[in-house]
């Protein structure tokens, strides 16, 4: 944060920035055991995309999650998010598929959105290698992660497929063309991510503005929500982006998706970082691997109920 003198993101440049990061998030003291780990290659559109795949037990078959890790498109791989796809793996009881798919401003948009389209389609394709049931498929993102899941979840739904039983999107980014809401002048600096911070990924994810109201981009304006997967979406009380999440929470729900929503008072953007910590950020992952559970118990996740 800026009141502890660390210099906006912008002034880091990005290798700077990329370090800085990786260690901040990375910065828990004990790595959580999980059964087994492995580092694989999906199939992608611009060549490979690294994967790693962390099996909770050694059950035959499980749910399986893929998690897009935050970084405003811009920052994170998937050494700096390794310890949260563990804890992802250990709350939930799913296979987690962690991907690292290309950055800004090496590749901007739309790379980072085809790349995890690609790895979803390459967890469906297999399944079976993977030991996970592809029924039960579950897209996990933080920040701009959560950006690529709700992207993903209308390609998929377009495209026919392949199947999505639900997204969850945690602090997510929706919106590349505005931070004009309330939460975005309330919290523009003090909180950990910046106004200048989003700005700056914005402008090397984006560079063209013309593209910032293209859907992929932006999910929260993309025309038809409709007959998307189960949501749940979680936001912080001081977070720049909160406002972005309970918009498009209430616009997935007016669409007449089932949706479950909260936002975790008291807590800034990237607390799920702070797990082992931070007691309510534990709760909040204890309880988002319950709702996991949940809804990816059965098959028919229809059944499966969410509440706004």
């Amino acid at each position: 944060m800026a009141a502890q003198g660390v210099k906006p993101r912008r002034e880091m440049g990005v290798e700077l920035a990329r370090r800085y990061s990786g260690g901040q998030v990375n910065a828990t003291t004990t790595q959580t055991p999980v059964h087994a780990v492995r580092d694989m290659a999906a199939d992608g559109p611009a060549g490979p995309i690294p994967v790693r795949v962390y099996w909770p037990t050694g059950a035959s078959i499980h749910p399986v999650a893929l998690y897009f890790h935050g970084g405003g498109h811009v920052l994170g791989d998937l050494d700096s998010h390794d310890n949260i796809a563990r804890e992802l793996a250990v709350a939930s009881d799913s296979v987690v598929v962690a991907v690292h798919y290309r950055r800004a401003p090496e590749d901007p948009f739309p790379a980072a959105v085809e790349d995890a389209f690609a790895s979803v389609k390459w967890v469906a394709k297999h399944a079976a290698e993977l030991r996970v049931d592809a029924h039960r498929m579950a897209l996990v993102g933080d920040s701009a992660g959560g950006n690529l899941v709700a992207a993903i979840s209308i390609l998929a739904r377009d495209n026919g497929g392949p199947h999505i039983a639900l997204q969850v999107l945690r602090y997510g980014s929706v919106d590349m063309t505005s931070l004009d809401t309330d939460s975005g002048r309330k919290f523009a600096t003090g909180y950990r991510l910046l106004r200048s911070d989003v700005e700056w990924f914005r402008d090397l994810y984006v560079p063209d503005e013309s593209q910032r109201r293209d859907w992929r981009a932006s999910p929260l304006l993309a025309p038809d929500l409709s007959n998307l997967p189960p949501a749940i979406i979680m936001t912080a009380e001081f977070d720049i982006l909160h406002d972005q999440g309970e918009a498009f929470a209430d616009r997935l729900a007016e669409a007449g998706n089932q949706v479950t929503y909260k936002c975790y008072d008291g807590l800034i953007h990237g607390f799920f970082n702070l797990t082992g910590r931070v007691d309510r950020a534990s709760a909040a992952l204890t309880e988002l691997g319950q709702w996991m559970k949940e809804r990816l118990a059965v098959t028919d996740v229809a059944v499966a109920h969410g509440e706004r």
